[in-house]
């Protein structure tokens, strides 16, 4: 065994001599894109021998284009086609793929393969409108929507599957919160890729309802489900009934929530009425 252990210290040695004479010996420590994809900038922790005259992300190759690949000093590299474009280090994230660089240094990771352009929400009809872009999704899976009460702690109320293109293109989604609330719900979105990384947006907050007591179904009208709010509590516990306008009982069932779902899709377009245990009554149209 002792001959062969020394024949595999030989080969090791040869290997790391062949590496420390290619053109530079160390590889990028940390790389980032300006915000408008057309520059990428290396740096370095140890000084490399010499810097690669390209680089290659997302199937685009960047050109050297200055610095000296000092610690301090970035080497700026520029999408060689259409070869222009300007660089605002003041607004690069990190890149989030995979960058090809020349031997010895194969590739260098990046954290998550997206660029979240924008993440914004907004109140239509008492429902919350959730809407964000995307560019540079490149492994990205899916996205969850979380929301919260309080702006700490999150929960998960949905997923949204990427699109996953691979492209520089500007993807567009949405997701609508049925949630009811006369106090702000505040949300964010985790981005999840094919390995299980993941990464946190910003959170927003949409404001509550001001006129959150009287409003007594939503959306009205509705072509599926409707959300009763129950106004009375005193109801809760009970059984309401579904009425067609003839008064004629379409369907009953218990009262278990403030906040009561209801499924109308295999109803007739009209108006219908459900009237609570107490005589109160909410109206419904279906289309």
């Amino acid at each position: 065994m002792r001959p062969k252990l020394q024949f595999l210290k030989i080969n090791l040695f040869v290997i790391c001599l062949l590496m420390a004479n290619m053109a530079y010996s160390q590889c990028p420590d940390f790389a980032y894109i300006s915000a408008n994809t057309k520059c990428i900038f290396l740096t370095w922790n140890t000084i490399p021998g010499a810097l690669p005259t390209t680089i290659t992300y997302n199937s685009v190759t960047y050109g050297y284009l200055s610095g000296s690949g000092a610690t301090a000093d970035a080497a700026i590299y520029r999408d060689t086609a259409p070869g222009s474009g300007a660089c605002n280090a003041n607004q690069s994230l990190i890149l989030t793929g995979v960058v090809y660089i020349p031997e010895p240094c194969a590739y260098l990771n990046g954290v998550l393969p997206l660029n979240l352009v924008s993440f914004e929400g907004q109140k239509i009809n008492n429902l919350n409108h959730l809407k964000w872009q995307t560019s540079l999704e490149k492994n990205t899976n899916l996205f969850e929507v979380e929301s919260s009460v309080n702006g700490q702690k999150f929960e998960k109320i949905g997923t949204v599957q990427s699109k996953n293109n691979n492209s520089n293109e500007v993807n567009e989604y949405s997701f609508i919160d049925a949630t009811i609330s006369d106090q702000p719900i505040y949300y964010r979105l985790k981005s999840i890729d094919m390995d299980g990384a993941t990464s946190n947006s910003k959170v927003i907050a949409i404001k509550g309802i001001d006129d959150f007591n009287k409003i007594k179904a939503f959306p009205s009208p509705t072509t599926g489900v409707v959300n009763i709010n129950v106004i009375s509590e005193s109801n809760i516990g009970t059984m309401a009934k579904l009425l067609d306008l003839s008064g004629k009982q379409i369907m009953s069932f218990p009262v278990t929530k403030k906040i009561l779902p209801i499924d109308l899709q295999q109803l007739n377009k009209g108006l219908y009425v459900v009237r609570f245990n107490n005589g109160e009554f909410v109206k419904i149209i279906k289309e």
